[in-house]
């Protein structure tokens, strides 16, 4: 995320080609991120534990600092993609999990606000910080006076507001996997033309292994023949004209 156009076009490639992207980010700080990065490098014999790779002072302090105003300008700028963000801690003692501090899905966004002014404060620029500040105090004020709008879907409440968030859970061989409208339509469409490529193809573009096992549960789910509770085409497509005003999934083979 160290350069925000390339963030930019990567999001907008992605979303073109029917993914639905979210960005999961860690901040650590920077003088901690060196001190980790010196003893990856001073026990560089050790690789079950360490990679033995050195960046140099200054690129790793750019790295910081340009990630953070790209994760910044990712949220405010007009012309990026709206697409979930959240953002993780990692200043915690070994073996701690990190500390989940902002969530673009929740309200407020904010979940710990001096962790997350620490975070803002590696993009020196008092300008972007503002920016970010004011957004948030704006989207909480919106989100006092704003009431829910509700569309029932399969015997589930989709708040029009946030239609593209979690709203059930499911567990496949005892992984949980959250599920959303997208999950659901997806499942429908593949059902109905007995084409589940998409489901399929999930876990090849997976990053982690943990990824991996969650596009390997949810694929399961995709192809269980278990009914969504979308009742007919028209169902379907009238889900999305009431949640989005314009249909995104035809019925139409690829």
């Amino acid at each position: 995320m160290g350069n925000y156009e390339k963030s930019l076009r990567d999001l907008r490639e992605a979303i073109e080609a029917g993914y639905h992207p979210e960005i999961i980010a860690v901040t650590v700080d920077p003088e901690d991120a060196w001190e980790r990065n010196l003893s990856r490098f001073q026990h560089q014999e050790d690789k079950k534990e360490f990679s033995g790779r050195m960046v140099d002072y200054k690129t790793l302090m750019k790295g910081h600092r340009d990630s953070t105003r790209t994760f910044i300008r990712l949220l405010t700028e007009p012309d990026a993609p709206k697409v979930p963000m959240v953002l993780f801690d990692n200043n915690v003692r070994p073996g701690e999990a990190p500390i989940k501090i902002f969530d673009s899905g929740e309200t407020p966004a904010i979940l710990d606000e001096e962790r997350m002014q620490r975070f803002l404060s590696k993009a020196k620029e008092k300008s972007l910080t503002n920016k970010f500040n004011k957004l948030m105090k704006a989207k909480d004020k919106t989100a006092i006076t704003k009431s829910a709008q509700f569309v029932e879907v399969a015997g589930h409440k989709i708040d029009k507001n946030y239609p593209d968030w979690p709203f059930a859970k499911v567990k496949v061989d005892g992984q949980t996997l959250e599920i959303n409208i997208w999950d659901l339509l997806n499942k429908y469409r593949a059902q109905k033309l007995d084409d589940y490529l998409e489901f399929q193809m999930a876990p090849c573009f997976a990053d982690s292994e943990a990824r991996k096992k969650e596009s390997e549960a949810k694929m399961k789910w995709g192809m269980d023949g278990q009914p969504t509770g979308i009742k007919s085409d028209e169902e379907y497509i009238d889900i999305q004209m009431q949640l989005y005003g314009e249909v995104l999934f035809t019925l139409d083979p690829y």
